[in-house]
C-alpha cells in the first residue's frame, strides 16, 4: 500500500527535476537536431555587468594577474592588472560548473556582450565595446558599435624615415562555456611618411582561442571597421592589409606586415587549417579575418588556435580617425 503511495510521489518529484535542469547549449553527440529551431540570443548591456563583477580581492587580484601574465606571453603587451574588472557571466548563461571569467579594462567595458545558442547546438560569442585609443578623449560608449578606436590628428613630419609610431593598446578576455577568447589590439600612426596630402593610420589585431575539456573549437574572427570624428568617411582609403589572401593547409607560422614602407606593425602569427579574409570593395578599412577548423577535423582540449590582422588606411590630413573592432568565435561539445 505504501509503494503504491510513494510511486506517484517519486514521479512527480523527478518531472520536477527535469523541469529545474538547466539548459546546456552543446551539440548532440549524434548530431541530431530540430531544423526548424531558431537560434537563442542573450546579451547583456555594459550598465548590466555590475552585477557579474567579482569584488572578492583575492580572487579579483588572482584572475587579472594570471591574465596580465598570460597576455604578456601571447601578446608581448604589459597591462597593468589594477586597470582590470573581473566578471563571472556563469549565471549569464546558466550552466553550472566552473566560473566564466571575463577580464575588461575598466575604462573600456562592453557596450554589450552576446551569446548565441545556434540552432545546430554550437555557440557563438561576440562582443561589442566602445573604446578610446589614446586620452583624451574618453571612450564614448556605443551600443551598436563594437570595439571603437579614436586616434588623434597626426603631426606631420617630412623627412625620408617612416615608422609607424604605436598610440595605445588594451588587452582583454571573452568566456565562454567551451573556451575562452584572449584578444589585443594595437593602433598606429605614420610617422615622417612624406606625403603632404595624406596622413597613415594602421590597425593591428591578434586573438588566441582555447577550449577547455570536452568542447571543440570551429571559428573565430576579428574584425574592423573605419570611422571619423571629423571630416567624411570619403577621403578614406587603403593603404595595405595582410593577410593579402585567403588560405588552407597545415600550420604556418608567419609575419604580417604592410610594405612598402613602414616598420614597427608587424605581426608574427600561427596560420592554421582555413584563414578566409572579408575585404569589403566598398568601405577602405573594412576588413575581417576568420580562422575556421576543416569539417573532418575537431580539436580537443588543451588546443589553441589564433587569428588576427594588420590593416592600413590613408586619409585626408588633420583627420580624427578610429576603427570599430568586432571579436567573434564558436565552440560546440564534442568530447573524444
Amino acid at each position: 500500500m505504501m509503494q503504491k503511495l510513494l510511486r506517484p510521489i517519486f514521479l512527480l518529484m523527478i518531472l520536477a527535476l527535469v523541469a529545474l535542469a538547466p539548459s546546456v547549449a552543446v551539440r548532440a553527440n549524434n548530431n541530431e537536431h530540430a531544423t526548424n529551431a531558431q537560434p537563442a540570443t542573450i546579451t547583456i548591456q555594459a550598465a548590466e555587468l555590475a552585477r557579474f563583477q567579482l569584488t572578492d580581492a583575492a580572487r579579483v587580484q588572482q584572475y587579472t594577474a594570471d591574465a596580465t601574465a598570460r597576455w604578456a606571453k601571447e601578446f608581448n603587451a604589459v597591462i597593468d592588472p589594477a586597470t582590470l574588472a573581473v566578471y563571472d557571466l556563469r549565471p549569464l548563461m546558466g550552466t553550472p560548473g566552473e566560473p566564466l571569467i571575463a577580464i575588461y579594462p575598466k575604462d573600456e567595458l562592453p557596450s554589450t556582450v552576446t551569446m548565441i545558442t545556434n540552432p545546430d547546438g554550437t555557440m557563438t560569442v561576440r562582443s561589442s565595446v566602445s573604446v578610446s585609443a589614446v586620452a583624451p578623449p574618453k571612450p564614448v560608449y556605443l551600443p551598436a558599435a563594437a570595439f571603437r578606436v579614436y586616434l588623434p590628428a597626426v603631426q606631420k613630419q617630412i623627412t625620408t624615415n617612416q615608422v609607424w609610431e604605436q598610440t595605445n593598446f588594451n588587452c582583454r578576455d571573452d568566456p565562454a562555456q567551451y573556451g575562452i577568447m584572449s584578444s589585443c589590439w594595437y593602433t598606429y600612426r605614420m610617422l615622417n611618411d612624406s606625403d603632404p596630402n595624406r596622413d597613415y593610420w594602421a590597425l593591428k589585431q591578434k586573438a588566441t582561442v582555447q577550449t577547455v575539456s570536452g568542447y571543440a573549437l570551429t571559428m573565430a574572427s576579428v574584425a574592423s571597421k573605419p570611422i571619423v570624428r571629423t571630416g567624411t568617411i570619403d577621403t578614406v582609403k587603403w593603404y595595405g592589409w595582410e593577410p593579402g589572401q585567403s588560405r588552407a593547409g597545415e600550420c604556418i607560422t608567419v609575419t604580417l606586415i604592410l610594405t612598402p614602407f613602414g616598420i614597427g606593425a608587424e605581426l608574427p602569427i600561427n596560420m592554421c587549417e582555413s584563414w578566409v579574409i572579408d575585404k569589403s570593395p566598398s568601405v577602405p578599412g573594412e576588413f575581417k579575418t576568420t580562422w575556421r577548423m576543416f569539417p573532418a577535423m575537431v580539436l580537443y582540449y588543451p588546443h589553441s588556435r589564433e587569428v588576427g590582422s594588420v590593416i592600413a588606411i590613408a586619409t585626408a590630413p588633420g583627420q580624427d580617425v578610429g576603427w570599430d573592432l568586432t571579436k567573434e568565435f564558436l565552440g560546440e561539445w564534442n568530447p573524444p
